[in-house]
C-alpha cells in the first residue's frame, strides 16, 4: 500500500504545479496558527467586543455547535487543560478507525467527516504519549491515502468525507500527501478546475454549506505553509477560485425581502434542494418561511441575528469515530473570506447582520477580523448575470447599487444542466422575484414513490412533454429510474444581452448522442435529448414592469405539450363562468407509475379559449379566516401581490387550473417509508392515500397549464407581476410570428408604449428584415423599442427600421442618436 501510494501521490506532483515543500510551520497551523494565539489572548484581555464575543462564543458550554472548536480554542489560547483532554479522549477513539470501504444502504455513510480529528492532533500532539501520536499519525495517513487512492465518494460539492480527508492529509504536513491529494481524482485542484463560468461548481450552485468549511481551512493553512499557490492561490482551468466561488455568491443575490417577523433577508439563488410545497392540510397550517430563498447576508439588524460561528452537522459524525461534528456557519465563512478579499463586498452583508443596539459588526475571535462599521462598506454593484457554461440566468431589472433595495423584477432561468438533486427543471423559470416576495417557485410537487430529491416533473415551471417525468423508486436495495425524461444535459446553446432598456436571454437545445451500455455491458449510441424527438427554446425579455416569454417546442411527432406555471396564491379569473370543472389535466399528467395510488388535482378547472389570447390573474391572498392571525401577518395580504399572465391565441390551447395535490400519509403510517428498503415499491405507495380534503396552507398555491397537442408550437406570454390589484398593462398583441421570429405590442401606464422582437430558430445571429402591416424591421438576435411622443429608443443589433409615429420624435439607438427620417408619420432608419 506505502509503495502504491508514494508512485501514485508522485505522479499527480508530476502534473501538479510546481511548488516547494511546506515550510516549517509550528503546529497549530489549521484552525488557529501558533504565531497568532498570543495576540489573540491579549485582544480578549484587553478590548471590549472580543471579550463579550468570548464569553458569548467560548464559554457558552451549553452549547453543542463547535463544542470541538470552542475546547481548541481554550486550551490553546487559555492553556485549559481540562478542554484539552477532553477532546484528546476523543481523538484517541480515532485510532484504527476504518475507512469506509463499503458502501451501505445507510443514507449516513456518505456524510463521514473526520476532519475534526485533524484538528485535534493538529492543536493536541504536544499532550500524546509517542505511541499515541503514532496511531493517530497512522489513521490519518490512513484516510488521506484512502482519499487518494480509493475514495468513492469525491469532490468538494456536498459531503464532508473527501473534504475531511484532505484535511487529514494537511495535519501531517506531509508533503507527498499533500500533492497527491491536491491532485486526486475530485480533490481541490479537480474541483476548482471543474468550477463553471469562473464562479459555479457544477453540480449545485450555491450548495457549499457543507464543505466551505474544509475548502477555507485548506486555503489557510496552505497559506501558512507556504504553500498558497495550492490554496487560495490556484485558479483553474475555467478561471475557477476560492475567491471566485465566492464572488459567485454574491454574483446570485436576491433584492432584500421583508420576512414579517424576523426582519430584512437578502437571500441567493440556489438549485436542487430548494423545492417549495404551499400546502398544508386542514388541521395544521404550513409553515410559510419556505417560500423564501436561502439567505445570503441572514437577517438585518430588525430581525434575528445569527451570531457568525458553528453549527452541528447532525450527519456528520456517524462512522467517523466523532461525538458531534460541526462546521462553519454562512457568516464565519464570510468574514474569513472578506479578511482575505474586502473587494468583493461581503462586509456589507456581514454589517446587516449586526446585533440590536450595535452600531458596528461584531465578528467572531475566529477570523481575525475586527469589528466593521456600517460606513466603511458599500453594496456590490451587480448586472445581470449569464452563466452559459453552468448554464442559468439571473435577469435584473434594476442593477448596480441599487439593485438591493428593489422591488423590480429579477428572473432565474435554469437551463439544462443537471445538479445534484435534479428535480427535471429545464429551460425553467426557477423563480422570479417582484416587489420583495417570490411570485414564481417551483412546486414541492412528488409522487409518493419518489426518491425525495427528486420531485416530479410536473414542479417546474417549464413544459412538460407526453407525461414523460424524471424520477426514481425503490427497486430490490436500489434507487432506479422509472423514467429518464427529461434528460439532463442535452446540447444547450444560449445568448444574453443586458442594457438599462431591456434584459435578454435565450437558449435553444439540440438532439446530441451519449454513450450506454446495454444489458450485455456493450456500448451502444443513444439520442441525448430533452424529451425525445423534441428540442425547446425558450427567450425572455425583462423590463421594469413585464416578462416577455417566448417558447418554442418541436418534435418529429405530435406530442401533448403542457405549458405550466405554479405561482403563490389563488386564481382570480376575470370570467369564472367559463372555467368548468375538469380532470383532464390529472389524466394528462399523473403519475406515470403503475403503483399509482390515487393521484389527481384538488380544484381542477379547464378554460377552452379556441385560437383567442387569454389571461389569468392570480393574486396571494391568505388561505384563514383571519389574516391577522396569520404567521405573515395582515399587511403582508394587505398589499395585495400576484401576477397577470397573457397568452396570445393559438388554435387547439386549453388551459387548466389546479391546486398542486399533496400525498397525505395515513395514520400510523412511517415519516419515511422507504427507509425500511425490504418493501416493494407497491407497498410502498400503499401507505400514501391522495386527500382530497386538502385544503390551501397560509399562502396557497396554483398551478396553471397551457395544453396543445401539436408536432411544433409557440407558447408566447406575457407575465406583468402587479400590487395593489392593479394592471399596469392594457393591451398585448402580437406583431408577428414565424419559424424565425417573433414580434409583440405591449402598451399600457407610466408611458409603457413598447415593441419587443426575438428571433428564435438556427440562424439567430443573421440579420433578417420582417413586416407587419405597414411597419417593419432589420434585426438579428433580438430588438426592443420603447415609444414617446419626443423619442423612440431601441437597443439591440437592429440596422433598419420603418416605424408609425406621432410628431417627429427623434431615435436613439443604443444609447446613441442616431439619424432618422420621418415622413407622413413614419420614421424610417436606413443606415
Amino acid at each position: 500500500m506505502l509503495k502504491k501510494s508514494l508512485i501514485i501521490a508522485l505522479l499527480a506532483a508530476a502534473v501538479s504545479p510546481a511548488f516547494a515543500a511546506p515550510r516549517d510551520t509550528e503546529m497549530p497551523f489549521i484552525l488557529l496558527s501558533k504565531k497568532d494565539l498570543p495576540a489573540l489572548k491579549k485582544r480578549i484581555e484587553t478590548e471590549a467586543w472580543a471579550k463579550k464575543r468570548f464569553e458569548q462564543d467560548i464559554l457558552n458550554n451549553d452549547a453543542r455547535d463547535g463544542s470541538c472548536q470552542r475546547n481548541l480554542f481554550k486550551y490553546l489560547v487559555l492553556g485549559d487543560q481540562e478542554a484539552g483532554e477532553t477532546e484528546k479522549k476523543i481523538l484517541l477513539q480515532f485510532i484504527n478507525l476504518p475507512t469506509l470501504e463499503k458502501d451501505t444502504w445507510d443514507w449516513q455513510w456518505h456524510h463521514a467527516d473526520v476532519y475534526q480529528h485533524a484538528l485535534r492532533y493538529d492543536a493536541l500532539a504536544d499532550l500524546l504519549t509517542p505511541a499515541e501520536r503514532k496511531g493517530v499519525e497512522d489513521t490519518l495517513r490512513k484516510f488521506a491515502r484512502w482519499g487518494i487512492e480509493e475514495e468513492p465518494l469525491r469532490g468538494f460539492a456536498s459531503y464532508g468525507r473527501h473534504p475531511g480527508q484532505h484535511i487529514a492529509a494537511l495535519a501531517l504536513r506531509d508533503p507527498r500527501l499533500i500533492r497527491g491529494i491536491f491532485n486526486a481524482k475530485g480533490g481541490m485542484k479537480d474541483t476548482l478546475d471543474n468550477v463553471l463560468d469562473g464562479h459555479f461548481m457544477p453540480d449545485s450552485v450555491n450548495h457549499l454549506n457543507t464543505t466551505w468549511t474544509h475548502l477555507l481551512l485548506w486555503c489557510l493553512a496552505c497559506e501558512r505553509l507556504g504553500l498558497d499557490e495550492i490554496g487560495f492561490g490556484y485558479v483553474g482551468k475555467n478561471g475557477g477560485s476560492v475567491k471566485g466561488i465566492f464572488e459567485g455568491i454574491v454574483k446570485t443575490g436576491l433584492p432584500r425581502m421583508h420576512v414579517p417577523g424576523h426582519g430584512d433577508l437578502i437571500g441567493k439563488a440556489t438549485f436542487g434542494q430548494t423545492l417549495v410545497t404551499p400546502s398544508g392540510d386542514d388541521k395544521k397550517v404550513s409553515f410559510p418561511w419556505q417560500i423564501f430563498p436561502s439567505p445570503l447576508g441572514a437577517f438585518s439588524t430588525t430581525g434575528l441575528p445569527q451570531r457568525s460561528g458553528w453549527q452541528v452537522a447532525s450527519s456528520a459524525a456517524y462512522y467517523s469515530g466523532d461525538v458531534t461534528v460541526s462546521r462553519m456557519n454562512l457568516l464565519l465563512a464570510f468574514e474569513i473570506v472578506h479578511k482575505k478579499y474586502p473587494d468583493i463586498g461581503l462586509g456589507y452583508f456581514l454589517t446587516q447582520q449586526r446585533a440590536k443596539g450595535d452600531d458596528k459588526y461584531i465578528p467572531s475571535l475566529w477570523s481575525g477580523l475586527d469589528p466593521i462599521d456600517p460606513a466603511s462598506v458599500a453594496p456590490p454593484k451587480l448586472a445581470s448575470l449569464h452563466a452559459p457554461q453552468r448554464g442559468f440566468a439571473m435577469l435584473r431589472a434594476t442593477e448596480g447599487d441599487a439593485y438591493w433595495s428593489s422591488e423590480s423584477p429579477v428572473l432565474i432561468m435554469n437551463m439544462n444542466r443537471g445538479y445534484r438533486g435534479w428535480a427535471g427543471d429545464t429551460m425553467s423559470i426557477h423563480a422570479l422575484y417582484a416587489f420583495g416576495r417570490p411570485i414564481y417557485l417551483q412546486s414541492g410537487d412528488r409522487d409518493p414513490w419518489a426518491d425525495q430529491w427528486s420531485p416530479s416533473g410536473r414542479a417546474g415551471n417549464s413544459v412538460m412533454v407526453d407525461n414523460f417525468q424524471y424520477g426514481k423508486r425503490v427497486q430490490g436495495m436500489r434507487w432506479v429510474t422509472y423514467t429518464k425524461y427529461p434528460m439532463a444535459n442535452a446540447p444547450v446553446t444560449s445568448r444574453a444581452a443586458f442594457d438599462p432598456l431591456v434584459k435578454f436571454v435565450s437558449a435553444r437545445s439540440s438532439i446530441g448522442e451519449i454513450e450506454v451500455r446495454d444489458r450485455e455491458g456493450k456500448p451502444v449510441k443513444e439520442e441525448l435529448a430533452i424529451f425525445p424527438g423534441t428540442t425547446f427554446e425558450r427567450a425572455f425579455m425583462l423590463t421594469d414592469t413585464y416578462l416577455l416569454d417566448v417558447f418554442q417546442a418541436k418534435s418529429t411527432e405530435p406530442r401533448d405539450f403542457h405549458f405550466i406555471l405554479h405561482t403563490l396564491g389563488e386564481a382570480k379569473p376575470d370570467n369564472p363562468a367559463a372555467w368548468q370543472a375538469s380532470t383532464k389535466l390529472t389524466e394528462r399528467i399523473g403519475p406515470p407509475d403503475p403503483q399509482n395510488p390515487g393521484f389527481k388535482y384538488l380544484d381542477e378547472k379547464s378554460l377552452d379559449p379556441g385560437d383567442k389570447p387569454w389571461s389569468l390573474r392570480t393574486l396571494q391572498t391568505c388561505a384563514l379566516p383571519d389574516p391577522a392571525k396569520s404567521a405573515l401577518g395582515a399587511a403582508w395580504y394587505a398589499r395585495q401581490v400576484g401576477v397577470n399572465i397573457t397568452m396570445l391565441g393559438e388554435p387547439g390551447t386549453t388551459v387548466f387550473t389546479a391546486r398542486p395535490a399533496e400525498l397525505e400519509r395515513k395514520a400510523g403510517a412511517k415519516a419515511d417509508p422507504f427507509a425500511e428498503v425490504e418493501k416493494r415499491p407497491e407497498d410502498v405507495a400503499e401507505e400514501f392515500i391522495e386527500s382530497s380534503s386538502l385544503k390551501p396552507g397560509e399562502v396557497g398555491g396554483v398551478m396553471i397549464a397551457a395544453h396543445r397537442k401539436a408536432q411544433a408550437t409557440t407558447y408566447v406570454t406575457v407575465h406583468e407581476p402587479f400590487e395593489k390589484n392593479t394592471l399596469k398593462l392594457k393591451t398585448i398583441e402580437r406583431l408577428l410570428q414565424t419559424e424565425n421570429a417573433v414580434g409583440v405590442s405591449v402598451r399600457g401606464d407610466a408611458g409603457i408604449d413598447d415593441r419587443l422582437f426575438v428571433r428564435i430558430g438556427d440562424k439567430p445571429g443573421e440579420v433578417a428584415t420582417f413586416s407587419f402591416g405597414d411597419e417593419s424591421i432589420a434585426f438579428a438576435d433580438r430588438a426592443f423599442i420603447r415609444r414617446s411622443p419626443t423619442e423612440i429608443r431601441v437597443s439591440g443589433p437592429v440596422t433598419g427600421l420603418r416605424l408609425k409615429v406621432a410628431g417627429t420624435p427623434r431615435l436613439v439607438l443604443n444609447g446613441k442618436e442616431a439619424p432618422a427620417q420621418v415622413s407622413n408619420g413614419t420614421l424610417i432608419y436606413a443606415p
